[in-house]
């Protein structure tokens, strides 16, 4: 859809001292290292459809695109406007499909009615690989809630009570987030194994002078290439500003794990350390000694990696040093840092992590796995049989 000219234009009536300003309508957003287009004016429409006829929320909408444009001046994450659009979009639907006027207190009450449905489905739920097609899969209470507290806020921002409407509603719990365990004491040493065998294999060929295109790789017998530079990738990535499978930022990504694991520094500690590291010797052996600041306590915090206990630590954090300063100008640059595809220095995100697949590109099972046979063999059984 063509843009408007008017966009975003302020005019000055006469008579008035107060402005009036056009909504902007579209953004681009980076989600995820991954460029998203949000058009809110398909808000206007029956189902969100644009290819369908408006309904009556024009000036509901206006409001909330107002909202939407002050809170990205005040540079709000864009992950958390791009969520406030989905699931105000998807409250819309709702109303649309059901018929009802989404601005309305009963409304909201059926809606929220509709919330606690899906949370008893949920909780009742057999595992999603044992549902048939078309089975609801229902809500997790946490979930749930962060649903109706954002479209809350959205229907706010449009302009009506909706903080008012919910306060006779039974609330739905945020509940603490269940813990779990990420790895047996079985699985660890192969973690560490892997993690630091493709390190190497990725890190020595980078601080070389003579480079080629790729770098060829071997994990438990298996063999795959590994791109030193960022190519076009396909699907929504390829409007991606950062290539997560280059050599150097899957070294990085190994680098993070190994690093934690040496210090037991938290996220926003590892990503926030800095060169010069320094060289600590004394009676007890070398060690490289590394500063964090812990935020929560105001503070900074220590490590020492190396030592007689983790003397392969030390040849880690020598490669890894001179393998980040290889790469940047700035001798009091961060020690851990990604590469965009024209070669700038990008912050290490932990949901970009995800993205690295390293548990699939290390071979990496949980002892758990085997769990889901039994269950498998029982739905398949039937099946047998009656082929037999």
């Amino acid at each position: 859809m063509t843009k408007s000219n008017l966009s975003g234009i302020r005019l000055l009536y006469v008579d008035q001292d107060t402005l009036a300003v056009f909504p902007t309508w579209e953004y681009e957003l980076v989600i995820d290292n991954i460029a998203v287009s949000v058009d809110l004016q398909r808000l206007m429409y029956h189902l969100c459809d644009p290819s369908k006829k408006k309904v009556d929320r024009q000036q509901q909408i206006a409001c909330y695109a107002q909202t939407f444009r002050h809170e990205m001046d005040r540079k709000a994450a864009h992950a958390t406007l791009y969520n406030s659009f989905l699931k105000f979009k998807q409250y819309l639907v709702w109303c649309d499909q059901n018929g009802l006027n989404p601005f309305t207190e009963s409304t909201w009450r059926q809606y929220h009615n509709y919330l606690w449905e899906l949370v008893l489905i949920g909780a009742s739920s057999v595992p999603i690989w044992q549902m048939f097609e078309g089975h609801t899969t229902g809500l997790k209470e946490r979930s749930a809630n962060y649903i109706f507290s954002t479209t809350e806020q959205a229907l706010t921002w449009c302009g009506e009570t909706a903080f008012r409407w919910g306060k006779q509603l039974k609330q739905l719990r945020v509940g603490k987030v269940e813990s779990y365990e990420a790895y047996s004491e079985k699985e660890l040493p192969d973690i560490l194994s892997r993690l630091s065998s493709y390190f190497f294999q990725l890190a020595i060929p980078l601080l070389s002078d003579t480079q080629s295109d790729m770098v060829s790789v071997a994990i438990n017998q298996t063999c795959f290439d590994v791109s030193l530079r960022s190519c076009n990738t396909k699907g929504r990535a390829k409007g991606a500003e950062l290539n997560v499978d280059t050599a150097f930022n899957q070294a990085m990504a190994c680098s993070y794990y190994l690093l934690s694991y040496f210090t037991a520094f938290n996220t926003s500690q590892l990503t926030e350390l800095c060169h010069p590291i320094k060289w600590q010797e004394d009676r007890t052996g070398e060690y490289y000694k590394l500063t964090a600041f812990k935020r929560r306590a105001n503070k900074e915090v220590l490590s020492f990696v190396g030592g007689e206990i983790h003397k392969k630590s030390l040849q880690f954090i020598e490669t890894l040093i001179a393998l980040s300063l290889k790469y940047t100008a700035d001798a009091n640059s961060k020690l851990l840092y990604w590469r965009d595809r024209d070669g700038n220095q990008r912050s290490i995100s932990s949901t970009l992590l995800v993205k690295t697949e390293l548990s699939s590109r290390l071979l990496l099972l949980s002892d758990k796995v085997t769990r889901s046979i039994p269950p498998v063999s029982g739905l398949l059984s039937p099946l047998n049989n009656h082929y037999v």
